[in-house]
């Protein structure tokens, strides 16, 4: 782990106003000696997805390295597990 580095998770994420979305943007460019310094985790409901997309979070929407949508969950009945499709 990076010395100083931050975790920020923001679960309710749909809810955020834009400028808390904004000054996100601004908070993970921030690098000290060439290394980022801020994991930022957006969690919320599947509205948030629109949220991003539109044209005043584009920014943001560049810097989002990995994207988990858990929208189909789907019960496998054959072995009683559960199975989650990554889109």
């Amino acid at each position: 782990m990076i010395k100083g580095f931050i975790t920020c998770l923001y679960g309710m994420a749909q809810y955020l106003n834009n400028d808390i979305l904004k000054d996100s943007k601004m908070l993970i460019n921030f690098s000290m000696y060439s290394k980022d310094c801020l994991l930022l985790a957006l969690i919320g409901q599947p509205i948030l997805k629109n949220i991003l997309e539109k044209q005043m979070h584009e920014a943001l929407q560049q810097e989002i390295v990995t994207n988990f949508d858990f929208e189909v969950i789907s019960e496998v009945k054959q072995n009683n597990t559960f199975t989650l499709d990554f889109h």
